[in-house]
């Protein structure tokens, strides 16, 4: 079976709420039709993530956990990892340990980009996420810009 691998980036804080999600739904829709198996991952550190995993909980019950999966990509350890590991198929945490908590969110971000077939993306200002996007654009990943998008 082939794997498809998809990053996903946002914003901490989103303004266009509704829109965002029926353009994840639409993106998320888009990928699973078009690829045998499609892994989404995600961070854990906002309302972007947030609701993309809310979206994908969506796609997953319409289209069954052998068509998709969800994988959470942790900077660094936290608290709340058990029940993290029961909500998402899969808990990675692929950075050192000793990396210093203010550098681990942007490396892992970039381990995200360098280990994915596409960025899916939302941005809406400078940022996290303008960072990374701009950071996928430079090493040539394709990125899919949903502030761009109409479904």
């Amino acid at each position: 079976m082939n794997v498809y691998r998809v990053a996903l980036i946002g914003h901490r804080e989103i303004s266009h709420f509704s829109l965002l999600e029926k353009r994840l739904e639409y993106a998320m829709e888009d990928l699973i039709q078009k690829n045998d198996f499609v892994e989404f991952y995600i961070g854990r550190n906002g309302e972007f993530d947030i609701l993309a995993a809310s979206v994908f909980t969506r796609m997953r019950e319409r289209h069954g956990k052998e068509r998709c999966a969800m994988i959470l990509v942790l900077p660094y350890p936290v608290v709340d990892q058990p029940y993290y590991e029961k909500y998402y198929d899969e808990v990675i945490l692929p950075l050192p340990k000793d990396i210093h908590r203010k550098a681990a969110i942007e490396m892992r971000n970039r381990w995200m980009v360098d280990h994915t077939d596409l960025l899916l993306s939302w941005v809406e200002h400078r940022g996290g996420a303008y960072t990374l996007t701009q950071y996928a654009r430079k090493t040539n990943q394709p990125v899919r810009d949903l502030t761009r998008e109409n479904p």
